[in-house]
């Protein structure tokens, strides 16, 4: 179950007195991306931490979501009064970047039983793969150097499918993020500490939030180290990670 803003309260969210005026921040995000964005229930793993973050100080959130390629665009533009995820490799250098409030590591899975060991990424060059859509672009010149003449090698958009065919064993690993394996794995009633095994042979990237305005930016960190100090943070990673209902 996701927590409601009531719930939270219980673990330890009590608002403190107001440095300045409570704003509804509107919040440039990226289309639906499970667990982390939900677009058509508002919600998502990330998006709760940043409004419990900003509830601290007073504020209210307001999720625009626009297509990935629009999330800065929207901020730079004045559609949006912050953005996320984002950092310093965005581009968007007249802005104030949070510190880091959520990480995101791609990983490769494979079954357990297949008794693979997958230690690096050049170790991908002849299995049977099936990644997220783009992967070729998005993780390393390494991983495209590794799949490039693998001819058992596909991406699909749909990242609840990559799971499916690892169990189907229509593919020998997958690669994909990890909060969105065990969203999924979870989802589908899949034991995955006893019949998947992660490799983690890609490197973490963290992201912040950017705002256009610095008081903002100040705020949401007071209420980022709150939620990680009283143990909100950590229960709304759980409640999208786990089926304990």
């Amino acid at each position: 179950m996701k927590y409601s803003v009531s719930s939270l309260m219980c673990f330890g969210l009590v608002m403190v007195p107001m440095i300045g005026k409570a704003e509804d921040i509107r919040l440039a995000v990226g289309l639906a991306l499970p667990p982390y964005y939900l677009s058509e229930e508002q919600s998502g793993m990330e998006l709760e931490i940043i409004k419990q973050a900003l509830s601290y100080r007073g504020h209210t959130l307001t999720a625009l979501f626009v297509p990935f390629a629009r999330v800065i665009p929207s901020l730079a533009s004045g559609f949006a009064d912050a953005a996320a995820p984002a950092n310093e490799a965005s581009g968007y250098q007249v802005g104030y970047y949070s510190n880091p409030h959520i990480t995101y590591k791609n990983i490769a899975v494979t079954l357990v039983s297949s008794g693979l060991d997958i230690s690096s990424v050049n170790a991908l060059a002849n299995c049977s793969i099936v990644a997220f859509q783009n992967a070729k672009t998005y993780l390393s010149s390494d991983y495209a150097d590794a799949v490039k003449n693998n001819p058992r090698y596909n991406e699909k958009s749909r990242q609840d499918l990559q799971i499916k065919m690892l169990v189907s064993h229509r593919a020998e690993v997958i690669v994909l993020d990890e909060n969105i394996f065990k969203y999924y794995a979870v989802k589908q009633g899949i034991d995955y500490h006893a019949k998947m095994k992660i490799h983690p042979i890609f490197d973490s990237v963290a992201y912040k939030v950017v705002f256009n305005n610095e008081r903002l930016m100040q705020d949401f960190n007071a209420g980022l180290a709150h939620i990680k100090q009283t143990g909100v943070y950590q229960q709304i990673l759980d409640s999208y990670l786990t089926n304990d209902e």
